[in-house]
């Protein structure tokens, strides 16, 4: 028997299909999601006053004369913060040198207490500039985000992870392509696994200019679902069809991935960026 979960939308067109998905799997009502942490953070307003200089109602956990500190209202980890200038500024390169010494004085004065309060294991610490960097708040802010062993699988290459194909420089192989980088390739047709031939690296031409993708899985875990994240959201909110068919082969299928898989759909959806379907079949 099975049972299907999805995320609704429409698209057609080119296909990238895994053996035995011949046939549509139709969405169901999506469950609620047990481990939902609450909205998604909301794209601000350009025509609206910046959020951060309206600091009212905020508690702030640090400040001196031209910088402040508070919780993000969207947290990645327990602890993570946000130090700004009391200035409006957009980014860090237009900031005075006063402002950012008083920045990064309050960076330090954080990271002490957040060493005596949830004695984490390492920081995560930065700004986006742009928005091409990801930046969705125009005024400068520095993020300092608490780490702890095992809150996530593997951590290798930290902020190189705003890349996530060349995240993780150690793995063997060289660097895994991009889906722009790849969006003109065509993939080779076997893939012999291993260090000298990746598999992702096969995925990601065919993820890229594919509008109907089905897998076919004996599992699904964690690890593989973050390997696979930014390919597949990218594929959904350009308006492409995705379709997953799993089972619980040995026992080793993760409810949490399958969760994660749903909330690729969710989250776009909720942020009003995909167009596309998203429809997750476990067969038991």
């Amino acid at each position: 028997m099975g049972r299907t979960l999805g995320h609704g939308g429409e698209a057609a067109g080119r296909r990238a299909a895994a053996p035995g998905m011949a046939s549509p799997v139709a969405p169901q009502p999506q469950p609620p999601d047990p481990r939902s942490l609450g909205p998604q953070p909301p794209i601000p307003d350009p025509r609206l006053p910046c959020p951060f200089c309206d600091r009212h109602g905020r508690e702030l956990v640090a400040e001196n004369a031209l910088a402040v500190a508070f919780r993000d209202g969207y947290p990645v980890n327990p602890g993570h913060t946000l130090i700004i200038p009391r200035r409006h500024v957009a980014t860090w390169f237009e900031a005075t040198r006063e402002e950012q010494v008083a920045v990064l004085d309050l960076l330090d004065e954080v990271k002490a207490r957040l060493d005596a309060e949830l004695k984490p294991d390492g920081y995560n610490g930065g700004f986006n500039a742009g928005v091409a960097a990801g930046q969705t708040v125009p005024h400068l802010h520095l993020h300092l985000i608490p780490r702890f062993d095992g809150d996530v699988d593997d951590p290798t290459g930290g902020v190189r992870f705003v890349i996530p194909a060349r995240g993780n420089y150690r793995r063997g192989g060289g660097f895994l392509p991009t889906a722009r980088e790849t969006a003109g390739r065509r993939a080779q047709p076997l893939a012999a696994g291993g260090p000298g031939d990746p598999f992702l690296a096969h995925l990601v031409p065919l993820f890229a200019r594919a509008d109907d993708i089905s897998i076919l899985a004996a599992f699904v875990q964690d690890s593989g679902v973050q390997r696979l994240e930014p390919y597949l959201l990218s594929a959904l909110e350009r308006g492409a069809r995705v379709r997953l068919l799993t089972g619980d082969y040995l026992n080793i299928t993760q409810a949490h991935a399958l969760r994660r898989v749903l909330d690729l759909g969710r989250g776009a959806a909720a942020e009003g960026e995909a167009s596309g379907t998203l429809e997750l079949r476990v067969v038991e």
